[in-house]
């Protein structure tokens, strides 16, 4: 892959993606992390969390240590929470910094104000996404695949789509942002009757 046209950019940011590691290998090389190199965080922190847990998780249910498996558990939703949190702090009280990251400062006002608002309306509810997304996780490492992986279609199919395709019928633009809180919300809600259930099992 020829990547010589990348010294006409002074700026890069972005999710690592194992698909495109020819390009962040060579972005890596020629800038390294710095003023030119931010590497962007998304709910990958909420995945890396839960990832985390697997192995351990997996090692005490073949020993048969509940009380570990529900304290890893316990753990788990309370780290995945405490990263939403931050996040939550970030997009609404510091929306126009995080902005400026991506060179909104150039932008016209209108840009910088829709941008804002998209900022603190969709990701309003990034505390019950990452707790939804660790719980995704979690279930697989104690052998619910099924219910995770219904779980996760429901969320990203079902609620993700449905919603982002519905509710702009009803309040337009605005639609297109209100469908991740409002998929964030119902998930939760289905999410924390598996975690009672859950917690229900490890307790007997």
């Amino acid at each position: 892959m020829k990547l010589d046209f990348l010294d006409e950019f002074d700026f890069f940011t972005g999710v690592p993606d194992s698909l495109l590691k020819p390009l962040c290998s060579y972005v890596m090389d020629r800038f390294g992390i710095g003023p030119k190199h931010v590497i962007a965080a998304n709910e990958g922190n909420a995945v890396g969390l839960a990832a985390g847990c697997i192995p351990v998780v997996g090692y005490n249910v073949g020993a048969n240590r509940k009380d570990r498996v529900k304290h890893l558990f316990t753990l788990l939703l309370t780290c995945e929470a405490i990263v939403g949190a931050v996040a939550f702090i970030i997009v609404e009280f510091f929306p126009g910094q995080l902005i400026g990251v991506f060179g909104a400062a150039n932008e016209s006002t209108y840009y910088t104000e829709f941008a804002i608002k998209a900022f603190r309306t969709y990701l309003c509810m990034v505390v019950l996404a990452t707790v939804n997304k660790g719980t995704f996780i979690y279930l697989q490492s104690v052998g619910k695949a099924l219910a995770s992986t219904m779980i996760s279609l429901i969320r990203e199919v079902v609620f993700g789509v449905g919603f982002a395709l519905l509710l702009p019928r009803f309040f337009g633009l605005n639609g297109v942002l209100y469908s991740m809180p409002v998929s964030d919300v119902l998930t939760f809600i289905i999410a924390a009757l598996v975690i009672r259930k859950t917690y229900q099992e490890l307790s007997e």
